[in-house]
């Protein structure tokens, strides 16, 4: 009994003695951009542990009985020029066709090496999808995109669909390689243009020809639409052939691999700034921990190169170097809209009223597509924790070691600045707005004066919030840039994590060590429209000459094509080093490498650390 009762009295004495180092983990991040922020060089588990005192003359111990506070200033650095897309490649295939040049140049096939590049995770932004696709109320195309909407497609509903492009040649087909077969329904109602009601007033049916016809105003219903329409301008320096047209909403237009009216973006992504941590030991077990930093976040648009090229029809003109509509003709799984003879190709029209035309296209969206440059705090975090020890063969010959499970409970708030739906190329401090809670629980053995493993599994949960004037895409085809917006209901998906460590305490001299590897699956988000009129667009059919209304609802925004880009992966590893100059005081060094990403940049974060404990 006598032993047993010195065996509890140690336990709640190193229990009492734990040092309460702020490492806490318990929460990940909602940025994926940094989706396990670090907020110093320790130990992760040093906050909760202090290894048993077997010399009582050795000042770390002794120092360690007082300690009730500690505080830690990490200033760091992160940078990204890569990432990987949903399905966790880093590269892209490159088949390029023999005896093949892009465009008739000699630069090198493929533009860009086919790397995943971080503003192209969510899918290359395609410039003929922002022609597709029902416009919701009180919104409309710009001018640069109605122009090129009137220059490259038909507005003759009776206009026969070309074959598809690729390997197979279904919609069907296309659309199960994309993963979005169950938002396209494949019937003939999703292809009705009404009366040309795209192009021409539906009150020209009095008109004897209305489409060439000035004359016959007086039969007109609204003359002053009508020579509106008659007399409305061509599209600048559009000389496209009315064969060398397309369907609007043709999916063979659409290429799958992203080439074809695809631009693509590489950014360099840099974030500097300091985290700040505080900690207490209470008693029994408990502590409390806080944390927060503030940081500046930068990401430059990254330009490939200047080429001047030839465009049939037009003069030498400058082309937007990000580009990638000349690779769709060298690797040939991509077979380019069919061109009649005559002054202008569709292709060329393509970049030079979309790709080449992006600068005016994404003004008059009101879209900023410059570098972002920002500071703001990142998050606030309130962490509470507890743990046990137990002690193994420590009074007996042979190993000694010591068990220790633990849980911790942890709160964030994210006051910095929130990403701003109209800057494309903007990053969110912290959690984006959206309030955090987190648990985990792990267990920590250690192996006195060898070594340390541990393992943890953790859940975080964001909370929901609305997002005024949110981009959502009105076609399953865009990606990336969107030319409308909704207020939105955001609800981010959970964080799930798991952490494994291996660690070494003053293995040389005062200098320890750690290993740590990190696992972090975030669920697909949920978007909710806020006005429900935005959801569908009610038409009225007469049926057979019925007096009674059928309503007929057909989608405008698709927030689930939205929710398919939010999920994503990533494995990291954590090595850090920290080196006691005195009991009181220590220096460490922290770097945090990407090894695994799904959808999430290849962040490498390097952070020094100045640490002291009273």
């Amino acid at each position: 009994m006598h032993r047993l009762f010195k065996s509890v009295q140690l336990v709640v004495a190193l229990a009492s003695l734990a040092l309460p180092i702020p490492c806490l983990c318990t929460l990940t991040s909602l940025a994926k951009n940094d989706p396990y922020p670090m907020f110093n060089s320790l130990d992760p588990q040093s906050f909760l542990y202090t290894r048993p005192c077997q010399d009582t003359e050795d000042p770390y111990c002794i120092h360690a009985e007082n300690l009730k506070w500690s505080i830690s200033c990490s200033p760091f650095g992160q940078n990204a020029y890569s990432g990987a897309n949903k399905h966790g490649e880093k590269f892209l295939p490159a088949r390029v066709c023999p005896n093949t040049e892009p465009c008739g140049s000699t630069m090198p096939v493929p533009i860009t090496g086919n790397r995943v590049e971080l503003g192209d995770l969510t899918g290359r932004i395609n410039m003929i999808a922002l022609l597709y696709g029902e416009k919701p109320e009180n919104q409309d195309l710009p001018d640069s995109l109605k122009d090129a909407q009137d220059c490259l497609f038909s507005q003759d509903p009776e206009f026969q669909p070309t074959p598809f492009n690729g390997a197979n040649n279904t919609q069907n087909d296309f659309l199960a390689q994309n993963d979005d077969t169950h938002f396209f329904n494949t019937s003939s109602d999703n292809f009705e243009i009404s009366n040309n009601n795209a192009f021409i007033p539906n009150n020209f049916e009095n008109l004897n020809n209305n489409a060439f016809v000035a004359n016959n105003f007086e039969d007109a219903n609204n003359n002053a639409i009508a020579q509106n329409f008659l007399f409305r301008k061509k599209p600048p320096l559009c000389q496209l052939p009315e064969a060398s047209k397309q369907r609007l909403d043709d999916p063979s237009l659409i290429d799958p691999a992203e080439r074809y009216a695809s631009l693509t973006f590489p950014l360099k992504y840099h974030k500097r700034g300091v985290r700040l941590d505080f900690s207490s030991n209470i008693n029994c077990g408990f502590g409390i921990n806080v944390q927060a930093g503030i940081a500046s976040i930068s990401q430059l648009v990254k330009r490939i190169r200047l080429q001047t090229k030839v465009v049939p029809g037009d003069a030498k003109e400058i082309n937007i170097e990000n580009d990638l509509t000349c690779q769709a003709d060298t690797l040939c799984d991509f077979q380019l809209p069919p061109d009649e003879t005559g002054v202008t190709t569709f292709t060329g029209q393509v970049k030079h009223m979309l790709t080449g035309n992006l600068t005016q296209i994404a003004d008059q969206l009101h879209v900023d597509i410059d570098d972002f440059n920002d500071t703001s705090v990142e998050e606030l975090r309130v962490n509470a924790f507890w743990r046990h020890t137990f002690d193994i063969n420590l009074d007996n010959d042979g190993p000694k070691a010591t068990c220790m499970p633990y849980v911790m409970l942890s709160g964030s708030v994210s006051p910095g600045k929130k990403r701003c739906p109209n800057k494309l190329f903007s990053l969110p401090f912290g959690n984006d707005g959206h309030n955090a809670i987190g648990f985990s629980a792990g267990l920590n053995f250690d192996f006195i004066n060898t070594i340390e493993l541990s393992g943890e599994v953790g859940v975080t949960h964001f909370f929901s919030r609305t997002v005024d004037k949110l981009r959502i895409p009105n076609s399953i085809y865009q990606k990336t840039l969107f030319p409308f917006v909704a207020d939105a209901k955001v609800s981010p998906g959970n964080n799930w994590h798991f952490a494994g460590k291996i660690a070494s305490y003053h293995f040389l001299g005062n200098l320890s060590t750690y290993f740590q590897f990190v696992m972090i699956d975030h669920s697909h988000d949920s978007i909710c429209l806020k006005n429900k009129n935005n959801m569908t667009k009610k038409n009225i059919d007469d049926e057979d000459g019925d007096s009674s209304e059928t309503f007929k609802s057909e989608k405008i925004f698709v927030p689930k094509t939205l929710e398919k880009t939010t999920g994503w992966k990533s494995k990291l590893a954590n090595v850090g080093f920290t080196y006691d100059i005195s009991p009181a005081i220590s220096l460490g060094f922290l770097w945090q490498a990407p090894l695994s990403q799904k959808n999430t940049y290849r962040s490498s974060t390097i952070m020094c650390s100045f640490n002291a404990s009273f």
